[in-house]
């Protein structure tokens, strides 16, 4: 289909926020279960943030004359505007929510709230961007009160400022840039963070500077080293065949190339991430994911030299470093509780497939997780063994459960019985 084929990441975003309102609601309603798998993945999506800044990019150069603060500024569009604010809980929902449909909020600032008592964005930043949304949208009100027309740019002309300045109950125009300021300030800072602005850092493509480079990180055998980082820029692997997969690669090299090279054995270290991308049908978001969060090749590279079980589970299955995304992926594992109602989350119109398919995702991230907790030193490993028998517990009972269900869906309930299990 389109959506499945050549849709854009705005249309993702746009999606975020439809419902059927008018005309025909069921098949309105049809449709938007129709391409729910388009908008919310469930793999971890890391390549939205590169996407969907690149669409803001495009919107602060469209309209860079309203970037500025102060009189002429765009609240809607401008920099730490309202847009940025969208944006920013778009881009963490387009992440995270494929997993968790209570994130999938289509008004901002509940989405930003989700966002928040998810642990998937800072809740201070979530107090900011809403309290910033709530003005930013109030004086948008309030400037279009002014000749009842559809805009979203402060007047220049002092006078005007002044009069929407009235509105709002303040003085002078002056007094409702104060009040503006600290919001517009605040939601710039907080959306480029999303990204830094540290320039697109590589690796030397000529092969003797690459060999120099190599030798100066600390590498044990730069040239085999060179050799392997050669090979991968050649597309030696299916993960590496498409030239977006190789630029993605370029992006997180350095990284990489870093963490390799303080690894205890470099030479190990670089040869086991060799063998593991040899291994992946798919590398992209892979990449992407240690872009966006560069801690993860220093533990990945702890992983690849001390746990070649854990490093082999990668190879199979790349998408299990998402569950060390969390802040939470290296602390003691929860109770049982808290773990069944992890697991338990169910997206409306899921079947018994979609549940076994749900707790046996989560269950090998938890085990990764726990593994690498051993690795990294995280936790004791006594306390490790138990967290291991916790997350076996609360699966046997959230799939017993919805065994029965399916059971009794399937077939009734038999009266006065019980499930069994053999093991």
């Amino acid at each position: 289909s389109y959506y499945e084929s050549q849709a854009l990441p705005w249309e993702r975003a746009a999606f975020i926020r439809a419902r059927a309102c008018a005309g025909d609601l069921a098949l309105g309603g049809y449709f938007l279960d129709a391409i729910r798998p388009f908008v919310w993945r469930r793999a971890v999506d890391y390549g939205t943030i590169r996407e969907i800044r690149d669409i803001s990019r495009r919107i602060r150069d469209h309209y860079s004359q309203a970037q500025a603060f102060g009189p002429g500024y765009d609240l809607k569009r401008g920099r730490g505007g309202i847009r940025e604010i969208e944006f920013f809980a778009q881009i963490h929902q387009l992440i995270h929510g494929g997993r968790d449909p209570a994130l999938r909020a289509p008004a901002t600032r509940d989405a930003l709230a989700a966002l928040a008592a998810a642990g998937r964005i800072d809740s201070d930043d979530a107090a900011a961007l809403s309290s910033a949304y709530e003005v930013l949208r109030t004086i948008e009100h309030r400037l279009q009160m002014v000749d009842d027309l559809q805009t979203h740019r402060l007047p220049a002309d002092p006078a005007a400022l002044a009069n929407v300045a009235a509105l709002h109950g303040l003085a002078t125009g002056e007094a409702l840039l104060d009040v503006l300021r600290p919001h517009v300030e605040r939601v710039g800072k907080t959306y480029d963070s999303l990204s830094g602005d540290e320039g697109d850092v590589r690796l030397p493509a000529a092969p003797d500077a690459l060999l120099n480079m190599l030798g100066e990180a600390g590498f044990d055998h730069p040239q085999g080293a060179a050799r392997i980082v050669e090979g991968w820029r050649g597309g030696n692997y299916p993960a590496l065949r498409t030239t977006q997969a190789r630029e993605a690669l370029e992006h997180v090299l350095p990284g990489l190339i870093t963490a390799f090279a303080q690894a205890p054995d470099s030479t190990h270290a670089i040869t086991s991430f060799d063998a593991m991308l040899s291994r992946l049908p798919s590398a992209i978001n892979f990449f992407r994911l240690l872009e966006a969060q560069p801690a993860l090749a220093r533990l990945l590279s702890t992983i690849l030299c001390h746990a070649p079980t854990l490093a082999e589970q990668l190879g199979r299955r790349a998408e299990l470093l998402d569950g060390l995304i969390d802040a939470t992926a290296l602390k003691p594992m929860p109770d049982v509780a808290a773990l069944i109602a992890e697991m338990a989350v169910c997206e409306a119109g899921a079947d018994y497939q979609w549940q076994l398919e749900h707790v046996r995702r989560m269950v090998n991230e938890k085990r990764f997780a726990l593994g690498a907790q051993i690795v990294s030193a995280a936790s004791d490993p006594l306390e490790v063994s138990a967290g291991y028998a916790r997350v076996a517990e609360a699966a046997i009972e959230v799939l017993a459960r919805a065994t029965v269900e399916e059971f009794a869906r399937a077939h009734g309930r038999v009266p006065w019985s019980e499930l069994v299990i053999l093991a």
